[in-house]
């Protein structure tokens, strides 16, 4: 990951509410316009950031149970 790619993701987290940030399963299509409006990018990269998160929080509920992240 480059930094811009990072700054992007900053940018698209700190367009989020709170509660958005809490819980990202109520961010529906009207609200990810208004994240991507707000951090100056479109749609698509709010839905790989949500995309990423999803896949991050399976794997560390697998790690956690004892499983392996990559198995």
């Amino acid at each position: 990951m480059d930094a811009k790619a990072l700054k992007h993701q900053i940018a698209l987290i700190n367009s989020m509410t709170p509660r958005e940030r809490r819980f990202p399963a109520i961010i529906d299509g009207s609200r990810k316009r208004r994240i991507a409006a707000g951090a100056g990018l479109g749609v698509p990269e709010v839905n790989r950031l949500l995309k990423q998160f999803l896949t991050m929080q399976k794997m560390m509920k697998k790690v956690s149970k004892g499983g392996c992240a990559t198995c």
